[in-house]
């Protein structure tokens, strides 16, 4: 099918799918869909990957600091180093040893990006209704009509 169609325009097919080299195996299901109102068509699939198990990084609140404590850690994780080991080991020792010091004297910020705020004046049911406004939108119907809004008079 093709994915672009317009009239006394003419049409085409544009078949490709970008990834990177890890997430390419996983992608499967392509399928070209006429549920718009669109010239374009809406292409489908499906992308199968393994979840994310690293861990991120822990941010710390380095204004409230212990600094002396701070130090006091490092420069005893740095006397066990060994210096006659490669210089990758070396720096991975020492990032480690950075590491365990600061989570020792340094409090941690929580994590901004999970933070949710929701706003004084959203509801339940704005909740629902957008909800339902999406899925009517990914059916290609008129939202609008479905849900009973009906447009402001000004």
């Amino acid at each position: 099918m093709e994915t672009y169609v317009q009239k006394g325009m003419g049409s085409s097919s544009i078949y490709v799918t970008l990834s990177t080299q890890a997430t390419a195996r996983g992608v499967t299901n392509w399928l070209v869909s006429d549920v718009t109102d669109s010239d374009h068509r809406l292409l489908n699939y499906t992308v199968d990957i393994a979840p994310n198990t690293s861990q991120g990084f822990k941010r710390f609140d380095v204004r409230r600091a212990d600094w002396d404590s701070f130090s006091q850690e490092l420069a005893i994780s740095v006397l066990s180093v060994q210096t006659t080991v490669g210089v990758n080991e070396h720096a991975s020792t020492l990032t480690d040893a950075i590491i365990a010091a600061a989570t020792k004297a340094i409090p941690s910020k929580p994590s901004r990006r999970w933070i949710i705020q929701r706003q004084p004046w959203w509801s339940d049911r704005l909740t629902s209704m957008r909800k339902t406004l999406n899925a009517n939108k990914r059916q290609g119907t008129d939202a609008t009509r479905q849900t009973g809004i009906q447009p402001s008079e000004k």
